[in-house]
């Protein structure tokens, strides 16, 4: 009788037959798959990181969004917010919404800033302020919301929210509680992040 092959990431073989996704190990594991109307993906990679360019397992996960959204936008989180006050270049690009405490917090950026400005309403910063508070004080990880472009060398391709986590020194139960908690929040906050019928984009 033959034995069925372990899945080489049994955690995600678990998210991914729990929401109905495509496991799969071509080079390596990933699920991908449709939630709500949304595509998702769930892909490990190995990422060179550091002066020595040491290799770091990331799990990267990106959720669609839909309607209409200017296509250059990206939204991320300031690490060092005092820091922006004696630094000037840390603001180059950064677009003021008006929202001091946003603005602040947050680092915006566009080509198109009347098409940005349009976007970001009072409802939708506070699902990107939402968004961006997913990344806490927990393992190393990287919350962002991008609509266009690259990210650190994948082409999006269409807007996405994307979460990033490193999972050197996780193990699997434990992981999968952070896979499942994530995924669930990213779900959550991507319907109020979708783009309208707005005129002036």
């Amino acid at each position: 009788m033959l034995q069925e092959k372990r899945p080489q990431a049994p955690w995600l073989w678990t998210f991914a037959m729990a929401n109905g996704f495509k496991y799969e190990e071509d080079s390596l594991p990933s699920a991908r798959g449709t939630a709500e109307g949304r595509g998702v993906s769930v892909v490990v990679d190995v990422v060179e990181e550091g002066s020595a360019l040491k290799p770091v397992p990331k799990l990267r996960m990106e959720i669609d969004l839909h309607g209409r959204i200017p296509d250059d936008i990206e939204c991320v989180q300031y690490a060092w917010p005092k820091l922006r006050r004696w630094v000037p270049w840390l603001n180059r690009g950064h677009i003021k919404t008006g929202d001091e405490e946003f603005d602040q917090k947050i680092w915006v950026s566009s080509q198109h800033t009347d098409r940005l400005l349009a976007y970001l309403t009072p409802e939708r910063r506070a699902a990107v302020g939402e968004l961006l508070d997913l990344q806490d004080n927990g393992p190393l990880q990287t919350v962002a919301m991008m609509t266009g472009g690259k990210w650190r060398g994948n082409d999006l391709g269409r807007p996405r929210l994307i979460f990033t986590l490193d999972i050197s020194d996780l193990g699997g139960a434990e992981f999968a509680m952070w896979l499942a908690i994530k995924y669930k929040a990213l779900m959550n906050i991507a319907p109020r992040l979708d783009g309208g019928l707005i005129r002036s984009i």
